[in-house]
């Protein structure tokens, strides 16, 4: 009998180990520098965005339309990754794995600066979470 009362506190432990790692894995994961769509339209102005326009802009172009994406990324919401790809293209960038679509908006130049994305977060379901503008640091 304690043998099993034994066995059933170190489940319990482990599962509750588990569970914190989990959560704190979860925060890890989508941390970094973020910006919102106020910072957005501080740091670079806002244009309207329109698919097509982003799909043959260059990035100064797609820079000033970020505002006004973040703005209906409800829009977006719920789309899979595969859909993202057709509306947007195909992604130049990428935030923790090759899985996420990201897109530059502003490249880190020889003499430093920064290099900011669009970022597509996804859920287990493959569908779209949240749209972010986010800093990449160079590698």
């Amino acid at each position: 009998m304690k043998k099993i009362y034994l066995f059933i506190s170190l489940v319990f432990v482990i599962c509750i180990a588990v569970t914190l790692f989990a959560a704190n894995y979860t925060n890890l994961f989508y941390k970094g520098t973020f910006l919102n769509e106020k910072d957005v339209i501080a740091k670079w102005g806002s244009e309207e965005f329109t698919e097509n326009r982003w799909k043959t802009s260059t990035i100064p172009e797609r820079t000033r339309m970020v505002a006004s994406l973040l703005r209906n990324k409800q829009k977006y919401i719920g789309k899979t990754n595969i859909e993202i790809r057709e509306i947007f293209g195909d992604p130049d960038s990428h935030y923790l794995s090759e899985a996420l679509p990201a897109y530059t908006i502003q490249e880190n130049t020889p003499a430093g600066g920064e290099r900011w994305d669009v970022v597509f977060l996804i859920n287990k379901e493959n569908k779209i979470i949240d749209i972010r503008v986010h800093r990449n640091y160079p590698e």
